[in-house]
């Protein structure tokens, strides 16, 4: 419970901070910026994509500490249990760590492909929100002029063009989570039925303790490699969205009202 609470806390106050930078940013900020970003596209930044932001922060800070050190440990278990039932074979132990070291990275790529489908949705998202407020800004004057028609298809195409971005999304997000879940899983069975075909020949009688070590501690190793993987996708999938915050947070002023600016003083009567 006290665990729930503290993460609640923390996680709200991110945020948190992270609105107010965002409220007092925009308002120092010129036509040039509103004009690119829209009404909409800034409700949603401040709404929705900045929690993206929040999370995608957090596992970049904690993340070395609560995958890294359990993925060590569980690495040495792993060689020792392998050493006890094959003292001169280091064959499994070489693909082990090349599997480690090559499932990342085919991960990576595979991951690498969804900023491209997610920004697209993202920014279908923002076009879609940027068509209804300008449907419920004036709706009297919509219906004042008959537009209702002109209105809804408008609505319509972009209604599409945000389903067939999430789609297209979703289904390069499925095939880097389905890597992501049955290549480990197959590292996990090749490792295993090598120690047991292993153990067999050798008659050792500290075999099956270690099998029962590599059943144990092969999923403590595979396990922070599908968190990786799985923070990959995340990250890159969610990337435009945290590409926005930076954007409204690192954005410069009009030059022109930089130089155009006046300064009111409360004993100013002019």
């Amino acid at each position: 419970y006290v665990e729930r609470i503290i993460l609640a806390w923390t996680d709200n106050l991110m945020v948190g901070r992270l609105r107010q930078d965002i409220h007092d940013k925009v308002l120092t900020l010129g036509p040039s910026f509103h004009e690119k970003f829209g009404a909409g596209r800034a409700t949603l930044v401040l709404t929705s994509f900045v929690m993206i932001a929040q999370l995608i922060l957090k596992e970049v800070v904690t993340g070395p500490v609560t995958r890294l050190v359990p993925m060590i440990i569980a690495l040495v278990f792993l060689s020792y249990n392998l050493n006890t039932i094959g003292q001169q074979d280091y064959a499994i132990q070489t693909i082990l760590f090349v599997g480690l070291i090559v499932l990342p990275i085919i991960g990576w790529y595979l991951a690498s492909r969804l900023q491209t489908a997610f920004a697209r949705a993202n920014n279908a998202q923002a076009e879609l929100t940027e068509e209804f407020l300008n449907s419920v800004h004036r709706p009297m004057e919509i219906q004042l002029m008959s537009a209702q028609p002109q209105r809804a298809s408008a609505f319509q195409k972009r209604v599409q063009a945000y389903i067939r971005a999430q789609v297209t999304a979703t289904m390069r997000h499925q095939l880097a989570t389905q890597f992501q879940f049955a290549i480990p899983r197959i590292l996990q069975a090749a490792v295993l039925l090598y120690g047991i075909f292993v153990a067999l020949q050798s008659g050792n009688a500290a075999a099956a303790g270690a099998i029962l070590g590599l059943y144990l501690f092969v999923p403590q190793v595979v396990q922070p490699i599908q968190e990786l993987l799985s923070f990959i996708a995340g990250f890159t999938s969610s990337w435009p969205q945290v590409q926005s915050v930076i954007d409204v947070l690192e954005a410069k002023p009009d030059e022109a009202d930089r130089g155009g600016r006046l300064e009111l003083r409360a004993d100013d009567r002019s």
